[in-house]
């Protein structure tokens, strides 16, 4: 995605950064199953929240898939916070996995979900 100002020549074409996804840590995923990068945590209060008592993530990037998938490799999507399972592999982030029926929906890029439930 890219923006350049009115009256600017496309030199000053500005490129947004595109989402950087780390290799899949699986030679194949199962039917029917997801391996998801979660979005980082975002907070903009003023109150220093200790790592532990972050929020986790209910919005994410697909990294692998099935043979079949319905939802590409990079596309952005929401979940419960209580779906799936968390896993760490050494090297890597950690990355959640789940089935397809525990994803809520696909995400527009500019929609920033907010990570207060009620």
């Amino acid at each position: 995605m890219s923006k350049v100002g009115p009256g600017l020549p496309a030199m000053y074409d500005i490129k947004e950064p595109e989402a950087v996804l780390p290799e899949s840590p699986f030679e194949e995923m199962t039917p029917g199953h997801y391996c998801v990068q979660l979005e980082g945590f975002k907070y903009q209060g003023r109150i220093i929240i200790p790592k532990s008592s972050e929020r986790r993530s209910t919005a994410g990037r697909i990294v692998d898939g099935p043979p079949d998938a319905k939802y590409p490799r990079g596309t952005r999507i929401l979940f419960s916070q209580f779906a799936g399972y968390m896993f760490n592999f050494k090297g890597a982030v950690g990355m959640r996995i789940m089935g397809e029926s525990e994803i809520l929906g696909k995400l527009k890029e500019e929609v920033e979900v907010l990570e207060d439930e009620g």
